[in-house]
């Protein structure tokens, strides 16, 4: 007699499928409410962020076409949806100070970002576990010492 033999394996399936699909929609619904919060915060910014991405280069008759490239000149809810658009297509996407492909510029720096990743992993474990075993171990000789 298999798994699905069992009388009640629908009812596992079926919770199972429920299940991934809360998930899923939590995911997304995460996503979507960490870019509204982000977008909205960048908003609220005082002063000109294109003047800031810009920087020294940044000249009236290159801080125009710049805001029209990004979307940045229509209403919030455009600016929104063309924001979240274009974050979509990372390919497409380019570097404004290098001018290269964003995806290209993300997967050129992913190694060493795992090799950070790592060692932060080394690091932690190796002040953890001995900094945990003598908190124990400082604690059983406190609980010894009281009998």
């Amino acid at each position: 007699m298999g798994w699905s033999d069992c009388p009640k394996s629908g009812y596992v399936e079926m919770f199972l499928i429920r299940r991934w699909a809360f998930n899923g929609l939590s995911v997304v619904g995460t996503l979507l409410a960490v870019s509204l919060v982000a977008f909205l915060l960048i908003a609220l910014l005082p002063g000109d962020l294109a003047v800031l991405i810009l920087a020294d280069s940044a000249t009236p008759e290159r801080v125009r076409p710049f805001r029209a490239q990004l979307g940045w000149i229509s209403r919030f809810t455009s600016k929104y949806s063309t924001g979240s658009e274009t974050c979509c297509r990372a390919t497409s996407v380019r570097s404004v100070h290098s001018g290269e492909s964003t995806l290209h510029v993300i997967l050129s720096r992913l190694p060493v970002t795992i090799e950070l990743i790592g060692l932060t992993q080394i690091v932690a474990l190796g002040l953890s576990v001995p900094l945990g075993s003598s908190a124990r171990i400082s604690a059983a000789r406190r609980s010894m010492l009281q009998y």
